[in-house]
């Protein structure tokens, strides 16, 4: 038995040093390519995960070299397979736009179609706006609208060129990121893992014993997770860098944003302050006074419950005469004690005694 578990144990030895010499030889590829990318955004594969089998069957010395004979052979093969890849560099790019337009509805058919041309889609929307009540005090120019829109790659400067032509755009922000190395990394890490489980099947298929079979299913349970993992990732990746992404916000105004062109001076900057401020003062006024004379309708019949209310409280508590009189005596004596008060500190500022509260 010990044999049989040393014979095991060399065996996947042996496969797991050919699968990573096979990574480690796509890995240093990958880096020589990519060499001048930063070193924060370089990731180095973790070793792949050896488990250390149970039990084995007892193998003769033949059976043994025959194994490994055919691992090795299944090495190379796919070793030489992983030579062909697209080392082209992998760049996500992102924006974020905000537009002004007083043409509201058009403007959102205009972006929508655009879209539409450059073969992307909305990934989500967000469209705010007045409302019944805002529409009835003829508010305008509040709406707005938040998207996040994917386009090819390709199309992707066509898209934020365009924007400009649509209404103003007083702020667009571009930005990157160079994945490249990340995306070599990984792919070279589940090539490994594909050629490790191509092994481990092999050695399945071969496998004499339960014990023997049990070992070598947990190794590629492991692996074929790690390898759903990856396949993931790479899909995610392949997302980014195919298809751009456009947070763009659209907003109604009545009034586009002015470029600043000269610079003001202080006193240009207090007077154009100053000017808002009065705007936005009567605008304010203008606003109240709209609300209180739309709101008449029902402020007026609360006011009146609320006196009635107060009127028929008065009236109860003037029918109880011994609870008027209570609450007459209670104030009485509170003022006794108020005037008491007031004689006491009157007489200690002059210096003279208190007088006789009882006389």
């Amino acid at each position: 038995m010990k044999k049989s578990v040393k014979t095991l144990s060399l065996l996947l030895a042996a496969v797991m040093i050919l699968c990573l010499a096979g990574c480690g030889s796509a890995k240093s590829a990958s880096q020589a390519a990519y060499a001048t990318n930063s070193a924060a955004d370089h990731y180095y594969g973790a070793e792949v995960p050896m488990a250390e089998p149970a039990a084995a069957a007892e193998w003769s010395e033949a059976e043994y070299d025959a194994k490994i004979e055919v691992a090795g052979g299944l090495s190379a093969a796919n070793s030489s397979a992983r030579t062909d890849y697209d080392m082209s560099e992998k760049i996500i790019y992102n924006a974020e736009v905000r537009l002004e337009t007083t043409e509201f509805d058009q403007a959102l058919e205009q972006i929508a179609q655009l879209v539409k041309d450059l073969g992307g889609y909305m990934e989500s929307t967000s469209i705010s706006g007045n409302n019944y009540g805002s529409i009835a005090r003829g508010n305008a120019g509040t709406r707005s609208a938040y998207y996040t829109i994917r386009v090819p790659s390709a199309r992707f400067s066509e898209l934020t060129g365009t924007l400009s032509e649509i209404g103003n755009v007083p702020y667009s922000r571009t930005y990157t990121r160079n994945i490249t190395t990340q995306y070599y990394d990984t792919q070279s890490r589940l090539e490994a893992y594909k050629v490790q489980e191509t092994r481990l099947l092999e050695m399945l298929s071969i496998a004499e014993t339960v014990d023997e079979m049990l070992a070598i299913q947990r190794e590629l349970t492991d692996v074929q997770y790690e390898i759903d993992s990856l396949t993931g990732t790479l899909r995610y990746y392949d997302n980014q860098v195919g298809y751009s992404t456009v947070d763009l916000t659209v907003q109604e105004v009545r009034v586009y944003t002015p470029e600043p062109s000269v610079k003001l001076t202080y006193w240009q900057r207090m007077g154009k302050e100053f000017r808002e401020s009065v705007e936005n003062t009567i605008d304010f006024f203008k606003e109240f006074f709209l609300w209180l004379v739309t709101s008449l309708p029902w402020m007026i019949p609360l006011a009146l419950v609320i006196w009635l209310a107060v009127r028929l409280i008065r009236r109860r508590i003037a029918r109880n005469p011994e609870r008027a009189a209570r609450r007459a005596a209670r104030r009485q004596a509170r003022l006794d004690l108020r005037a008491a008060r007031k004689a006491a500190r009157k007489a200690k500022k002059g210096g003279e005694p208190p007088a006789d509260q009882n006389g």
